[in-house]
């Protein structure tokens, strides 16, 4: 398979992943049928990413770099705080805010692939 493929679709996995964070911010109480799609555009959205990811990184990469290991282990983060925050044990604005600054730091080491000592 093509990697340009992976590549879309790790992108369209961002997308919805940060579709759900955005969404988050519209859910309470009394709106039970956008929590549901919250919770689906974050969870599929991890998913894609996921798949998409590693289907990307079995054809380009051999080995597992440390900046990509710290991606998936933020990527986990990010799925545990989402469900803190959507049961309400962090704020929904410090949620929002910890998960869009975790979503940089990803984009970050995506993009600059640090500790590769090259």
């Amino acid at each position: 398979m093509d990697p340009a493929i992976f590549k879309v679709l790790h992108i369209i996995g961002a997308i919805l992943l940060f579709t759900g964070i955005g969404g988050l911010m519209g859910c309470g109480e009394n709106r039970p049928h956008i929590n549901k799609i919250v919770s689906i555009f974050n969870g599929l959205g991890l998913l894609i990413l996921a798949v998409a990811g590693l289907g990307l990184q079995g054809m380009m990469i051999k080995a597992w770099p440390l900046w990509l290991i710290l991606k998936i282990v933020i990527w986990v983060v990010m799925a545990v705080i989402f469900t803190m925050t959507k049961k309400d044990k962090i704020g929904m604005k410090n949620g929002v805010l910890i998960l869009v600054g975790l979503g940089c730091v990803v984009a970050w080491l995506c993009i600059m692939k640090p500790f590769t000592g090259a």
